[in-house]
């Protein structure tokens, strides 16, 4: 899906790009290029959140949350395996042989 998006993108992009150099000239080209990119960067600057350092599955968990507020919890289960969790009331329950066990003690906040 991406790679026809590109494609369509740069299809489009060749076709205008001639009539534009004629009739907006190379500086008005240019900046409407540069005005798309300053656009671009300012919605990926407040829209994007930071994922650097988190697993695929933490920065899933990232981009679940319903708002920025909400922190993202990390906890460990008895065997020390690393869990990651979403909210400010942590209840996580995992079945084990010996019944049902809760680890939210043992939580605490990842730094985003």
């Amino acid at each position: 899906m991406a790679t026809s998006i590109l494609w369509v993108s740069v299809f489009v992009l060749s076709l205008v790009t001639n009539s534009m150099f004629e009739n907006l000239k190379p500086y008005g080209t240019f900046s409407f290029f540069a005005a798309c990119c300053l656009t671009s960067a300012i919605i990926l600057h407040f829209f994007l959140r930071e994922t650097k350092g988190l697993s695929p599955e933490q920065a899933a968990l990232v981009y679940a949350k319903k708002s920025a507020d909400e922190p993202l919890l990390r906890s460990h289960n008895e065997k020390g395996e690393e869990r990651v969790h979403v909210g400010r009331q942590h209840q996580h329950h995992s079945l084990s042989l010996g019944g049902v066990t809760d680890d939210s003690e043992s939580s605490n906040l990842i730094k985003k």
